[in-house]
């Protein structure tokens, strides 16, 4: 995919530290999806088991390359009880500020869908998309995006 030129990778698994370099050198950007591998690696045996450590320790050297990382969740590569904001709390484990995370949900994400004009930020005459949590600031504890408790689309209000 590097080498064709794709935008974007998902997945990764078994990124090393030359396809890292490449990856960062063209500016591919990586949805890791770490979530799903924790998920569908339990139980399963042999390289399964292995999966997020692997996968945690690409993600390490991915930062430390500078690779674009936006958030990604393999949307059914789990249940959908799972709560998707697991990703961010698993990126923060394995390197990022809270606030990094955050970007990469927002504002890198929506670099890499080519929409910076309209998503990611929250500006006059960009798409009114908000949440919001109660009691907890998620710069200092990203588990809170776990606990959303105001959702904004569009301008339109769908939890408060």
């Amino acid at each position: 995919a590097l080498r064709a030129g794709f935008d974007s990778i998902e997945h990764g698994d078994g990124f090393d530290d030359g396809l890292l370099g490449r990856a960062a050198k063209q500016g591919t950007y990586w949805c890791p999806t770490l979530y799903v591998g924790v998920y569908v690696s339990h139980g399963r045996g042999g390289i399964w088991e292995k999966l997020p450590e692997i996968e945690a320790r690409a993600f390490r050297r991915a930062l430390g390359r500078g690779v674009k990382i936006a958030n990604g969740s393999d949307v059914g590569g789990f249940a959908w009880t799972e709560n998707q904001a697991k990703e961010l709390e698993l990126m923060v484990k394995n390197g990022m500020t809270p606030m990094q995370a955050i970007r990469a949900a927002t504002l890198t994400a929506a670099e890499l869908l080519r929409e910076p004009a309209n998503l990611g930020s929250v500006e006059p005459g960009r798409l009114a998309d908000i949440v919001a949590v109660a009691g907890a600031d998620p710069t200092r504890d990203i588990g809170a995006l776990q606990r959303i408790s105001f959702v904004m689309k569009g301008g339109v209000i769908y939890k408060q």
